[in-house]
């Protein structure tokens, strides 16, 4: 018969055992920084929800293989982030927002969302569609850091004053200041539009949207050249999620 020492002894490195196995299997899950900016209603301007933060906690609940973080960068910064391995991913993404022409080394899945960038003006007597066809002597606000195609894809914003384009930080703020009448026309993404809509049913009977939109998203992950998860896999995991 074992005595009462060895007894505990033996159950104290049963349980050691037991324990270091609990953390290598929690442990095995590899971590993946998701880099998110400030694009309602991907990411929200407080930087803390967003889709984007939904997408993360859906991904971290349906798998144990990685842990999927998230890393707040800036429009501007986002690039030499990916880049530089500071973040591994960033969701909602388009090529043609300066990915492929300043020739930033990333890999890709294929289109998960669509979408774009639509134009709008207040609902006055006598405004149609027309109003949109030209925008010279209006006055336009888009986001700072945001690619338009109508400014060529320009983000400086000093090239962008000269053609009578302001930038503000927030899409909200930007409608407050088309309501108050001191802009003509905001530039806003699909999904923010059909948000606020959503939020405020009275807005529809005050705008005009144009029909025309500034450019066609084709939105996809984004990934640094070294990152822990393939892109083939993240595309296998986030597309469910979208549905």
């Amino acid at each position: 018969m074992m005595g009462q020492g060895k007894s505990h002894m033996m159950l104290s490195k049963i349980a050691t055992v037991f324990c270091c196995l609990f953390l290598l299997g929690t442990g095995q899950a590899e971590v993946v920084k998701v880099g998110g900016y400030n694009f309602p209603p991907f990411v929200d301007r407080d930087g803390k929800s967003g889709m984007v933060y939904d997408l993360i906690n859906k991904l971290n609940q349906s798998q144990s293989k990685y842990k999927f973080v998230f890393s707040l960068t800036s429009a501007n910064r986002r690039y030499r982030d990916l880049k530089s391995g500071k973040i591994d991913v960033i969701f909602f993404e388009d090529e043609a927002w300066s990915w492929n022409q300043d020739k930033v080394p990333h890999l890709k899945t294929g289109v998960i969302l669509t979408g774009g960038e639509i134009y709008v003006s207040l609902l006055k007597p006598g405004r149609d569609q027309k109003f949109f066809d030209s925008f010279e002597g209006k006055k336009i606000r888009g986001i700072f850091g945001y690619h338009y195609n109508f400014a060529n894809m320009k983000t400086d914003p000093e090239v962008l004053r000269k053609k009578g384009i302001s930038l503000g930080q927030d899409n909200e703020e930007n409608l407050k200041d088309l309501m108050n009448d001191k802009v003509d026309i905001i530039v806003i993404n699909s999904f923010m539009m059909d948000s606020l809509l959503k939020k405020d049913k009275t807005l529809s009977g005050k705008l005009l949207i144009s029909t025309k939109k500034d450019q066609n998203y084709q939105l996809r992950i984004l990934l640094n050249e070294r990152s822990p998860i393939s892109s083939a896999e993240i595309e296998k995991l986030v597309v469910p999620h979208l549905k």
